[in-house]
C-alpha cells in the first residue's frame, strides 16, 4: 500500500511507480498548451451556450425542454466525474484526454447539426460525458508532468488563467456569433479548438502509466451506486426547482433514492478490494479540510453566479448587456486571483493559509452583493464581484494544489475528481436552499399584493420570477391590464412586489451564503490555532 504522506509534502508514488521527471522548456510549453485549451473547451461551452438558447428554443420551438438542455450536461457531467478519475488514476490520463477531446467536439458538431429539441438534448449528454473526462483528466494531468509544487504553480496558473478568460468570453462572444453566424455556430467554434487542442496532445502530452500494471481493479458496483445516487440527487433538485417544490409528487422518491444510493455506495467502499473512492483519504486532515471548504465553497460561489444576474435583470432592471458588463470583474478576478496566489503559494511555509484571504474576500465579496440595491452604482456593483472573484481565485487552484500535495499519486485522479464532485454537490445544496429562499419569499409576498378583481385575474401570470425576464409574459400582463377596470395601476403594483419580494428572497440567499462564508473562515482560523496549540505542548 502506498505511504500517505505528511501535511505539505508531494505526493508519494505508487508502489512501483516511479514519479514522473517532470516536463522542462519548449516541450513542457507545448503539452501544457494542449492542456490549456482542452481546458478552455470546457470553459467556453459553459458560457457561450447560455446567450444562444433563446435563439435555439425558438427555431427548435421547445420551450418547455429549454432547462433539459442544460440539466442533460450537468447530469452526465457530474454524475461520471469520480469514475473517470480513477480510471485516469488506473490506466494513464493521456488516452482518457484523447478521447475527451475527440468525444467532446464531435458531440459539439452534433450540437450544431440537431434539427430538434430532443436531438439537442442528446447530444448535450453526451458533450457532458467529454466535459467530465476534460475536468477528471486534464487537470490532474499537470501534476504527472510537473511532481515539483514550485514548477507546477506556475502552469497551474496559466491553467486557471485560460479557463477564466474563457469563461470571460464566452457571453459576449456567443452574442456576436449567434447574431452574425447564427445559433449553431456557438457549438462549430469548438470544432477548431478541439482539433488544435488534440493535435498538441497526442504529439506532446507524455503517457503516464497507470496503476493498473500494479495490480490495481476497478469497483464496478461502487461506480453505479455513486453515478446514479448522484443522477437521482440531481434530478431531483432540477425537477423540484421547476415545480417550485422540493417534495410534491415522486420528488421524495429521487430524494430518498438517491441517498439510498450513496449510503450504498459508502457501504461498498468499507468493503471492497479496490474501492473507487479510497475513504482513507478523508482521515488525512488536510484533505477533509480541503473537502469541507469545496463543499462550502460550491454552495457560496452558486449564489453568487447564478442568483446575481437575476437580482440585476429581474428585481432592478438591469438589461442582460449591463447586467454581463457588471458581472464580468467576477471572472476576470479570478484569473488575477490565481496568479497572485501561483506567486504567494511557493514562498509561505503552510500554504493552506492562503485559504484564508480567500474565504475573507469571497464573503467580503458576497456580502457586497446583497448590499446591492436599485440605485447602486454599476462601479461599486462591479466591485462587490471583483472581490468574489478574487477570493475564488485564492481557492479553487488551492483546493486543488493542496489535495494533489497530500495524497499518494496513485490516487491523485480521484483526489481532484472528489474535491470537483464535492463542489458540484455543494451547487446543488445552494440551489435548493436559495430555491426554497426565492420562491417562498416571492409567492408570500405576490399573495398578499393587489387587491381587488384586476388583481385577481393577473395574479396567476405572477407564478414565478421568470416573468420579469420575459418580454412575451409582459406583454400578456399588459395587454390584459388593459382590458380590466384599473388593470394598469393594479398591474403597477403588483410588478412593483414582485421586483420587491425578488430582491428580498436573493438578498436573504446572499446573506447566508455570506455568513457561510465567516463560519468556514472562522473554523479554519479556529482549526490553525488548535494545531499550533497542539505543536507547542509537543515541544515542550
Amino acid at each position: 500500500m502506498s505511504a500517505v504522506p505528511l501535511a505539505g509534502t508531494e505526493p508519494v508514488p505508487a508502489a512501483g511507480t516511479a514519479a514522473p521527471a517532470g516536463l522542462y522548456g519548449a516541450q513542457a510549453l507545448r503539452a501544457m498548451l494542449g492542456i490549456a485549451l482542452v481546458a478552455m473547451l470546457v470553459a467556453l461551452d459553459q458560457t457561450v451556450v447560455g446567450t444562444a438558447m433563446p435563439t435555439i428554443v425558438a427555431e427548435l420551438r421547445g420551450f418547455e425542454q429549454f432547462a433539459w438542455v442544460a440539466t442533460a450536461y450537468l447530469l452526465s457531467s457530474t454524475t461520471l466525474l469520480p469514475v473517470l478519475g480513477r480510471l485516469g488514476d488506473l490506466f494513464g490520463r493521456k488516452p482518457f484526454v484523447i478521447a475527451a477531446i475527440i468525444v467532446f467536439t464531435g458531440a459539439s458538431a452534433l450540437c450544431g447539426q440537431a434539427g430538434s429539441m430532443p436531438a439537442l438534448i442528446a447530444a448535450r449528454a453526451l458533450q457532458g460525458v467529454g466535459g467530465a473526462m476534460i475536468i477528471a483528466t486534464a487537470f490532474t494531468s499537470i501534476a504527472d508532468l510537473f511532481p515539483d509544487t514550485a514548477h507546477r504553480l506556475r502552469w497551474q496558473a496559466l491553467m486557471s488563467s485560460s479557463f477564466a478568460l474563457a469563461s470571460g468570453i464566452g457571453p459576449v462572444l456567443g452574442g456576436l456569433l449567434t447574431e452574425h453566424f447564427g445559433w449553431r455556430s456557438v457549438f462549430y467554434v469548438n470544432l477548431p479548438l478541439g482539433l488544435l487542442a488534440l493535435v498538441l496532445v497526442v504529439a506532446y502530452l507524455p503517457r503516464s502509466r497507470g496503476t493498473r500494471a500494479e495490480g490495481a481493479g476497478f469497483d464496478l458496483p461502487g461506480a453505479l451506486w455513486l453515478s446514479g445516487g448522484l443522477a437521482a440527487l440531481l434530478l431531483w433538485v432540477e425537477l423540484g426547482q421547476r415545480a417550485g417544490a422540493w417534495f410534491a409528487g415522486a420528488l421524495p422518491l429521487w430524494l430518498a433514492g438517491g441517498v439510498l444510493a450513496l449510503l450504498l455506495f459508502v457501504r461498498r467502499q468499507l468493503h471492497a478490494r479496490h474501492p473507487l473512492l479510497p475513504l482513507r483519504l478523508l482521515a488525512i486532515p488536510r484533505v477533509r479540510r480541503v473537502v469541507l471548504c469545496a463543499l462550502a465553497a460550491g454552495a457560496v460561489m452558486f449564489a453568487a453566479l447564478f442568483y446575481a444576474p437575476l437580482l440585476l435583470q429581474g428585481a432592478y432592471g438591469h438589461s442582460p448587456h449591463e447586467a454581463g458588463l457588471i458581472v464580468t470583474p467576477l471572472v476576470l478576478a479570478i484569473a488575477l486571483g490565481s496568479l497572485i496566489n501561483g506567486r504567494l503559494y511557493g514562498r509561505l511555509a503552510d500554504p493552506e493559509s492562503l485559504l484564508l484571504p480567500g474565504w475573507l474576500l469571497l464573503g467580503a465579496g458576497v456580502l457586497g452583493v446583497q448590499a446591492v440595491g436599485a440605485q447602486t452604482s454599476a462601479w461599486l456593483a462591479a466591485g462587490a464581484f471583483l472581490l468574489c472573484g478574487l477570493g475564488l481565485g485564492f481557492l479553487f487552484p488551492n483546493f486543488t494544489l493542496l489535495v494533489q500535495t497530500s495524497v499518494p499519486r496513485a490516487e491523485l485522479g480521484v483526489a481532484t475528481a472528489l474535491v470537483q464532485t464535492v463542489r458540484a454537490l455543494g451547487s446543488m445544496a445552494g440551489t435548493v436552499v436559495l430555491g426554497v429562499l426565492v420562491t417562498g419569499t416571492w409567492r408570500t409576498a405576490m399573495d398578499a399584493a393587489g387587491s381587488g378583481a384586476g388583481a385577481q385575474a393577473l395574479r396567476p401570470l405572477f407564478a414565478d420570477p421568470q416573468l420579469l425576464l420575459d418580454p412575451a409574459g409582459m406583454h400578456q400582463a399588459t395587454t390584459l391590464a388593459a382590458r380590466l377596470p384599473d388593470g394598469p395601476a393594479q398591474l403597477a403594483q403588483l410588478l412593483d412586489a414582485a421586483h420587491r419580494a425578488l430582491a428580498a428572497g436573493i438578498h436573504l440567499g446572499l446573506l447566508l451564503a455570506a455568513g457561510l462564508a465567516a463560519l468556514v473562515l472562522i473554523a479554519l482560523l479556529a482549526g490553525r490555532w488548535r494545531r499550533r496549540g497542539r505543536v507547542a505542548e509537543a515541544g515542550t
